[in-house]
């Protein structure tokens, strides 16, 4: 569900029963009995899953959400902020385009 940060839409009781931190992203299986299992079932497979989660985690989810914060919303600009999280932001966006280069997921 498309939610409008700029409305506040991130702390409507709809969005907020599903992300309680109200932060995205948020994500809601329809069908968990018969979609899978959200990690594979190999050691190797929820390993390699569970490093590019905690990467988009602790790396690009903070970076983005801090340029953004910084160039859109502050209160005042910050021109060495802005181009910290945006230098951070576009390497980490390297690191993805990379990994993607030749598979159509990033991992399983």
């Amino acid at each position: 569900m498309p939610v409008n940060l700029s409305a506040g839409e991130q702390f409507s009781p709809e969005f907020l029963a599903i992300s309680p931190n109200n932060r995205m992203p948020a994500i809601v299986d329809h069908a968990p009995a018969d979609a899978g299992p959200a990690l594979p079932t190999d050691l190797r497979g929820q390993t390699e899953t569970l490093q590019w989660l905690l990467w988009q985690a602790a790396g690009l989810g903070p970076s983005v959400s801090q340029r953004l914060h910084f160039a859109q919303y502050a209160p005042e600009r910050l021109p060495y902020s802005i181009d910290r999280f945006t230098r951070e932001t576009e390497r980490l966006y390297g690191v993805l385009d990379q990994r993607l280069a030749d598979r159509p997921y990033i991992a399983g």
